[in-house]
Order: C-alpha cells, then sequence, then structure tokens
C-alpha cells in the first residue's frame, strides 16, 4: 500500500504526507526524484526570488511545490513565476515586518504558506483576516501563547492555522493549543527524537500532528512516531546530489511500499 493511502486512511490528508525540504542547490535530478516519492511534496529553500533555468524546469514538472520567496516580488520575479502556476509560494515574517497582502499575493489567486515569528498581536491579526486561501505557520519554539493570544489565533477561520513547537516543550501546552482549534502541529523533534511524555501527549490531541527530522535518521527513530494517528513527517535534507542511500529503509515503519515505481 502506497504511503498516500496509509496516512489518507488515517485522516490526514493536507498538509502533504511526506513534507521534504531541500535546497535549490541540490541536484536538479534528486530534486524531481523528491517530488516524485507517493505523497510527497517538496519544500524548496531558496538564495533569491530569481529561479536557475534548472530549477525552473524541475519546478514545471513537481505537484504543489512550496518555494521558499521574500517580499516584495519585484516584476522579473512575477514574470517568471507566473509562468510555473502550481507553485505555493512560502514567506517567512519576522515580529518587526509588515503583513502585505498585496505583497504576498502578487502572483494571483494561488495557496500562499505563511511562517510567522514573534507574538500574534491584534495589530498582526487584524492584518492577517484579509489573507485568503493560506496557511499560516505560527512558530511558538522557545515561548509560550498566552489565551488572548491563541484566541485571536483561534479567530483567523479563513486560513489553516498551524502551531509550531519544538518537542521538548511542556507536553501540557499541546492540550492548551488543541483549545484554538488548529489545522494541525508540526513539531521540531530535538535530536531527531520526541520525549516519551511529549508522544503521548500528541497522540492523545488527536491532531493532523507533522513530526519534522533532520536526515540522517534510523526506522528506529520514526517508528515510536506510529503511535500519532495522524502522522505526516517533514524531512529536511538539505543540499543533496542524489537520493540519499537508505532513505526508504528509513522510512519502512510507516510505509513499506515507499519503493513503488513512480512514474
Amino acid at each position: 500500500m502506497l504511503w498516500a493511502l496509509v496516512l489518507a486512511a488515517s485522516g490526514f490528508l493536507r498538509p502533504a504526507e511526506l513534507h521534504l525540504r531541500a535546497s535549490e542547490d541540490s541536484d536538479p535530478t534528486a530534486l524531481l526524484q523528491l517530488c516524485h516519492l507517493p505523497g510527497a511534496q517538496l519544500e524548496l529553500g531558496t538564495r533569491s526570488n530569481m529561479l536557475g533555468p534548472e530549477v525552473f524546469e524541475v519546478l514545471r514538472r513537481c505537484t504543489r511545490p512550496e518555494v521558499e520567496l521574500r517580499a516584495p516580488l519585484r516584476a522579473a520575479h512575477r514574470e517568471r513565476l507566473e509562468k510555473l502556476p502550481a507553485v505555493e509560494p512560502l514567506f517567512s515574517f519576522g515580529p518587526a515586518d509588515s503583513l502585505d497582502w498585496t505583497a504576498v499575493s502578487a502572483l494571483g489567486p494561488r495557496r500562499v504558506h505563511l511562517r510567522l515569528s514573534g507574538m500574534l498581536t491584534p495589530a498582526r491579526a487584524d492584518a492577517l483576516a484579509r489573507f485568503r486561501n493560506t496557511e499560516l505557520l505560527l512558530d511558538l519554539r522557545g515561548r509560550l501563547p498566552d489565551a488572548e493570544e491563541l484566541a485571536r489565533f483561534r479567530q483567523l477561520d479563513r486560513a489553516d492555522r498551524v502551531f509550531v513547537i519544538r518537542a521538548d516543550a511542556p507536553p501540557e501546552l499541546v492540550a492548551g493549543l488543541k483549545a484554538a482549534q488548529p489545522s494541525g502541529l508540526v513539531v521540531q523533534a530535538v535530536g531527531n527524537k520526541v520525549p516519551a511524555p511529549m508522544l503521548r501527549a500528541l497522540a492523545g490531541a488527536d491532531l493532523p500532528t507533522r513530526i519534522e527530522l533532520v536526515w540522517p535518521f534510523s526506522a528506529a527513530e520514526v517508528e515510536p512516531l506510529t503511535a500519532i494517528r495522524r502522522l505526516a513527517l517533514e524531512v529536511d535534507l538539505g543540499e543533496i546530489e542524489r537520493l540519499p542511500a537508505g532513505f526508504v529503509k528509513a522510512l519502512a515503519p510507516v510505509e513499506p511500499d515507499l519503493s513503488a515505481p513512480v512514474h
């Protein structure tokens, strides 16, 4: 059974079941292999908004790739990216950055991903309320939100709302975040591990949960994560020259047939 079918049965269809992050400096053939793995979505890290010809061709052949961009997009960037209608822009905003819908929607009506660091203030929440077809990832790593901030996040119900936390955060945080009715959680593993108390909290919350791992890791590190019913994996591969040796084997606890032929 393919990875996508396994996790579709668990109810976790969005975001992608296997989220693969790689650098634009990777070998183009390797990037294309990542795009074509069953159930996978590529997130491409970039150095600028101007994509090279080889990367452009890879993205043209990918399904819904996320591409790291920086606002504002200039005319030359827009002209090139408009030729890649499947690309979903990914923007990151710090606490002092202006949240301008005009800037992030310059490519027209396509899905946009926003990573937000810093507190979700009333002013930021008001700005985000105007955004459409958006995934909002609120980064809570290293801090604990108060009830008012969680309430503001919950009210942004026109977006897919995701909390980003570290696996070594207090396990009781998960129950508080669930009360804000997020679309899901992204949990950054620490040393490619999720402590048992946090794992129990995540399993009990039964939220769509994406565990972030950094390659390399082993099947023994993946296996405990299967306690989470609505599980997805996010793998940071960095810059690669080829599909890493042992990658398929490491995913065996959650997908025994990832090596099935792809076209």
